[in-house]
């Protein structure tokens, strides 16, 4: 358990893991974090890239908890072009994501909302969303 983003504090971030396992033994425990060299006490290692492309994990557990999102954010009210582009570095992402078995699974921050699926569920999701906007015309 780790509050987002914050830099490391072994201690304090011991004694939360350990207390989190402690109250509920069947969930794993991460904390996301936005630098790779980040001290690993979790059970799963999360981190926020929002780079293109992606940093490869660095942990067999490696989890991406956010990308793309408020880098490019876009609105309903944005032109096609704008919401195209948005659209095609989410694919870009999942494509990176689906082409290396060491990345689990990701959350990808899309306008005011994140989800939380299978890398394949997301892929497909990002192409059929992007064959709407190329070919709804």
């Amino acid at each position: 358990m780790r509050i987002n983003e914050s830099r490391d504090d072994h201690d304090f971030y011991a004694s939360t893991n350990a207390l989190a396992h402690a109250l509920d033994m069947t969930r794993q425990t991460g904390g996301i974090r936005n630098f790779q060299a980040s001290e690993f006490l979790e059970d799963v290692f999360t981190m926020n890239d929002f780079g293109i492309p992606l940093k490869p994990p660095n942990h067999p557990r490696y989890l991406n908890t956010e990308f793309v999102g408020h880098t490019f954010p876009t609105k309903t009210t944005d032109d096609d072009e704008r919401q195209r582009e948005h659209t095609l570095r989410h694919a870009r992402i999942h494509d990176q994501l689906a082409s290396d078995p060491q990345y689990r699974e990701a959350l990808a921050g899309a306008r005011s909302t994140t989800t939380l699926m299978p890398i394949s569920v997301q892929a497909t999701a990002s192409v059929i969303t992007a064959w709407r906007i190329f070919f709804a015309n």
